[in-house]
């Protein structure tokens, strides 16, 4: 992507990304803009240059990538800023998170979920997001400023169809024989 950005918004840090998926897959993550709005868009890097990207944000907003996270089941969580328009840049008093999952389907097609809004507008920084491999739940994590400056978080959902491996049972100890870490 090549676009014209004087205040260099979007060439902020995290505004491209790329993640290794556990099926060996790369997605590749990144802001541009479109039509007058910087929008999120990705795909799988073998294919980002020769295939259309899927656009993760809303076209018709502002957003600029702030992370990329790789799950556990194949697919990767994107989170991003989104605010109004100030003149042609953001107003950072007013700045939304957005997460969605990405993953890619048969003949290396990249799908997302409908994104969700993790935090309303307002003086929110430093957005990361990272996804716990126990689970697959995604958790996002950012500063406030402003009055009351705190550190927020929110925890999302595991993605479908995501089955974690059972823990395997204890190992029974038996007194007699040679203890079973010892056998090579």
């Amino acid at each position: 992507a090549s676009f014209a950005d004087p205040q260099q918004i979007g060439h902020s840090p995290g505004s491209l990304d790329l993640v290794r998926l556990s099926t060996e897959n790369v997605v590749l993550a990144w802001t541009e803009v479109e039509h007058g709005h910087y929008v999120i868009r990705a795909g799988p890097a073998a294919f980002a240059g020769r295939r259309p990207a899927t656009l993760l944000s809303d076209a018709r907003g502002q957003a600029v990538l702030a992370d990329l996270a790789a799950g556990s089941a194949g697919e990767a969580v994107a989170l991003w800023k989104s605010a109004p328009p100030r003149g042609n840049g953001f107003d950072l008093q007013r700045t939304e998170l957005w997460a969605a999952r990405v993953f890619i389907e048969p003949h290396d097609r990249l799908a997302h979920q409908a994104p969700d809004e993790i935090a309303p507008s307002g003086p929110n920084a430093d957005p990361s997001v990272a996804v716990d491999p126990a689970d697959d739940n995604a958790v996002a994590v950012w500063r406030t400023l402003g009055a009351h400056r705190d550190v927020e978080y929110a925890v999302g959902l595991g993605a479908a169809g995501y089955r974690p491996t059972p823990i395997a049972g204890a190992v029974k100890t038996t007194s007699a024989g040679t203890h079973w870490l010892r056998i090579s």
